[in-house]
């Protein structure tokens, strides 16, 4: 019997434990410190613990004879992941690595030095809001986007375009101690996201879409993706190359990888590369998209020291995958899903039901749920996906 503890068990880290159910050979647990979040109830055995608590995860995994480790989607249990995986004698990333790649301030830093992107960032602790002098740097080099040093799913990202958004910057401070100002980019077109595998120096594999935005609202928050990117050949093969670069020279060895980048002046702009697969469902929807299971090929590369991704893809379908959700905040009474979209849904959860309590949509940790789309052809994408806010309607209570 192998014993798999899973580092967080929240609605976008559970595909990997419905991938393994109903394996004989294999145990589940999960460690969480949210007692309700639904992958608790798929394992053997939970326990509440943060992903970030390496020393309690340790003892855990001592006492249960653990034989790997493995966080899902998610920068904050990557480092606890690593290091055991280490001590287990699994296969690992250097620590060193996983830190640049999850740590939002080490990676411009990184970037910086190594003239892959020279932009303006800086890091700040609350009370540097009361410095004059930080205060006049930060105007000084608006527009700005603040950003928790540790986080992922847009969880405390708000944008400081002009002097009087300076008190959004406190929100930044709600998920962590420390967060880091950064230069605002401003886009061309939507913004490319994927996942991919990269193993002996190459992207193996590469799948990148369009992330869809709420491009006015103040927290510009991402609500959908969709497969395939309408971006060209040359900038996703420009983007891969970037990443294939940052991804070396960090001293990166193998395994799933996350990314956002945009386009400005015509130019790719790296926001983020993870050494973990995307949240809101993006594995899933690359496996309805191209047939390539970016699920298996974290598992596997999890357990087994010699894995090499194989996988080619075999389809090419028009697929996209959107966040439910609400932009008040109250009691949920319905969620109205229009017929027009029921010829195209292929998969739905729902993560709250008729009586719960929903929160604003300002992260993906606010979602009410997901639904998954294919269409026949992109033309049909694309018109479907312009009005989809107005298709999926939350009624509160």
């Amino acid at each position: 019997m192998i014993k798999i503890l899973f580092l967080g068990a929240s609605w976008g880290q559970i595909s990997p434990i419905w991938h393994l159910q109903g394996d004989i050979d294999i145990e589940i647990l999960t460690a969480d410190n949210q007692p309700l979040n639904p992958g608790h109830a798929l394992a053997k055995r939970s326990f509440d613990i943060s992903s970030e608590n390496t020393e309690l995860l340790r003892s855990v995994v001592e006492k249960h004879h653990i034989d790997y480790v493995l966080c899902f989607a998610s920068d904050v249990g990557q480092k606890s992941q690593t290091i055991i995986s280490k001590e287990l004698g699994n296969f690992y990333n250097p620590v060193e690595t996983i830190e640049i790649l999850t740590n939002k301030y080490l990676f411009r830093d990184f970037l910086n030095q190594e003239s892959i992107q020279k932009t303006y960032f800086k890091k700040i602790i609350e009370s540097d809001l009361g410095d004059i002098k930080i205060l006049k740097s930060i105007r000084n080099n608006l527009p700005l986007v603040s950003k928790p040093i540790l986080g992922s799913g847009s969880k405390g990202v708000r944008f400081i375009l002009e002097g009087t958004d300076l008190e959004k910057i406190k929100d930044s401070f709600t998920y962590s101690d420390s967060i880091i100002l950064e230069s605002y980019i401003k886009k061309e077109g939507k913004q490319i996201c994927g996942d991919g595998f990269f193993q002996n120096g190459k992207l193996v594999n590469f799948t990148a879409g369009d992330g869809l935005f709420y491009e006015q609202n103040q927290f510009q928050i991402p609500y959908a993706e969709s497969f395939p990117s309408t971006h060209s050949d040359k900038i996703i093969n420009e983007a891969k190359t970037k990443i294939e670069r940052i991804l070396n020279l960090s001293g990166f060895v193998r395994g799933n990888i996350n990314f956002d980048v945009i386009i400005h002046n015509g130019e790719v702009y790296i926001i983020e590369v993870a050494p973990r697969s995307g949240g809101n469902f993006i594995p899933e929807i690359i496996k309805q998209h191209s047939g390539i299971d970016l699920i298996d090929a974290f598992i596997k590369n999890s357990i087994d020291p010699g894995y090499i991704f194989s996988q080619k893809k075999i389809t090419n379908n028009f697929v996209s995958s959107f966040m439910i959700h609400s932009l008040e905040e109250g009691i949920l009474g319905e969620i109205l899903i229009d017929k027009q979209l029921e010829p195209y849904i292929i998969q739905k959860h729902f993560f709250y039901k008729a009586g719960d309590a929903v929160r604003i949509f300002k992260s993906g940790s606010d979602a009410i749920g997901n639904i998954q789309l294919l269409f026949p052809s992109q033309s049909i994408q694309l018109e479907i996906m312009k009005s989809i806010n107005n298709l999926i309607l939350i009624k509160l209570k």
